[in-house]
């Protein structure tokens, strides 16, 4: 005749016990009190109609009934986590963390998403908008879509694929032009006041006015 299935909880306070053979670091590990660990011990002893722990004043230790419980209860239990990862790193298979700078994810690429889902519906893509580099190692990124030279490499086994070339236009608001404009010509712009943002400036390639100005031979 099979016995009832005890509680889980009344297993784990049991095989924690055991492998700690200590109330209060049992209790610990489980985030309980040492009573209430206790208490569920002493309530798996009586469903079980066997004592499973000798105890002493400031000590416990496993009774026969005791010893030949824990091996299997420690192997099912550390099954039952096997299990648990596996189906985790399952799941991260089909997650793929793109990374891309914060406008460029509102502009561009969030817009276009819907195609990549559509196509692969088994993935779960996640992004990332940051503005900073994206270290492959550390940071949990499967791509990142930044602006830079197509030499540019800071890992040996990095792949670089160019999405487009990028064009830059000057732009401002009308108000301004009706005060200071036009600004018809390259050389015209130099009047008016430019708003520089050199906070990547580090290690992309976007093109400052400096540069912008070379480019169009002023």
């Amino acid at each position: 005749m099979n016995r009832p299935m005890p509680p889980l909880n009344a297993l784990r306070a049991f095989e924690a016990a055991a492998r700690h053979l200590s109330m209060a670091k049992a209790a610990d590990e489980l985030n309980v009190t040492p009573g209430a660990l206790s208490h569920q011990i002493r309530g798996l002893e009586a469903l079980l109609g066997v004592e499973l722990f000798e105890r002493g004043v400031r000590s416990i230790a496993l009774t026969g009934a005791g010893a030949r419980l824990y091996p299997g209860l420690r192997t099912a239990f550390l099954h039952m986590r096997e299990a648990i990862d596996a189906l985790g790193e399952a799941d991260r298979d089909r997650v793929l963390v793109v990374s891309a700078l914060p406008g460029f994810t509102a502009k561009w690429l969030a817009p276009r998403l819907y195609r990549f889902a559509e196509a692969h519906p088994g993935i779960d893509t996640r992004v990332s908008s940051s503005g900073a580099l994206a270290n492959f190692r550390t940071d949990g990124v499967h791509v990142a879509l930044r602006n830079l030279p197509a030499d540019f490499v800071t890992e040996p086994d990095l792949v670089i694929e160019r999405l487009f070339e990028a064009s830059y236009t000057p732009v401002c608001s009308p108000k301004l032009i009706e005060r200071l404009g036009p600004f018809d010509t390259p050389e015209a712009l130099r009047k008016a006041p430019l708003i520089h943002d050199d906070s990547l400036a580090t290690w992309t390639k976007t093109i400052g006015w400096a540069e912008w100005f070379s480019r169009a031979g002023v």
